[in-house]
């Protein structure tokens, strides 16, 4: 029915996937206007909106990437982080780009709910992409180490199977 791990994967993804994302930008934040007294608020409420905003694209990232990793057959942690990087920041500016395509789509007043439905699952890349063309390459590079760790963690061993 499922591989296994899955559920662990794509939790994971989404959780410390959006847990990167969130402190790097709120890092980004911190440095251009520094950090207040609330910034254990800021940093919580900051995850809470990446989790919100990026839970399609972050499951989207996830399942291209173990589909990727496993058609090419690649075993190695630097293999995961390179591949997994490449793919995340492709993925994250193909979708905004999409995002803004669909925002910029006329929907008559009746049909907003229609345009919010079709623009959700872009925000979070949007969002993203407004930040820093770099700002990606370290969050994707940590989520796809991390992917690759509970990947293997959930592999058969082959000195058990007989």
């Amino acid at each position: 029915m499922t591989r296994r791990g899955s559920l662990a994967y794509y939790s994971v993804a989404v959780v410390c996937g959006s847990f990167f994302v969130a402190l790097a930008y709120y890092l980004h934040s911190a440095a251009e206007w520094g950090i207040g007294d609330r910034w254990a608020y800021d940093l919580i409420f900051a995850y809470f909106l990446t989790i919100v905003a990026g839970i399609v694209p972050l499951l989207l990232y996830a399942a291209t990437l173990r589909h990727l990793v496993r058609s090419l057959r690649w075993q190695a942690a630097w293999q995961w982080t390179l591949l997994g990087t490449v793919v995340g920041v492709t993925l994250l500016w193909i979708l905004a780009r999409l995002g803004y395509i669909a925002e910029s789509a006329y929907f008559s007043p009746q049909r907003q709910g229609l345009k919010f439905l079709l623009v959700y699952p872009f925000v979070g890349p949007m969002m993203f992409t407004a930040k820093p063309f770099w700002l990606p390459i370290p969050v994707f590079a940590a989520a796809s180490y991390v992917l690759y760790r509970v990947h293997r963690a959930f592999e058969p061993d082959p000195d058990l199977s007989q």
